[in-house]
């Protein structure tokens, strides 16, 4: 399967709800559309892109650092 043509369908999402998904998401809407793809092409082809999954309904991540503990570790 040609890049292109998984560009051309990634693209076509741009605007509708799949377009929001992430990597496993979009995979799954590419193979049922017809195309076999690795998720690793998705991946590789969505980061050319610049496309990116949507974080819903929680807040970014955010590290705490544990007490009585030594930076860094």
């Amino acid at each position: 399967m040609s890049g292109a043509v998984v560009i051309d369908a990634m693209l076509a999402t741009r605007g509708t709800p799949e377009g929001l998904d992430g990597l496993r998401k979009m995979t799954a809407h590419l193979r049922r559309q017809g195309p076999v793809v690795a998720h690793c092409t998705v991946d590789r082809l969505m980061r050319d892109v610049g496309m990116n999954g949507v974080r819903r309904g929680k807040e970014a991540a955010r590290h705490h650092p544990r007490p009585g503990r030594a930076p860094g570790r």
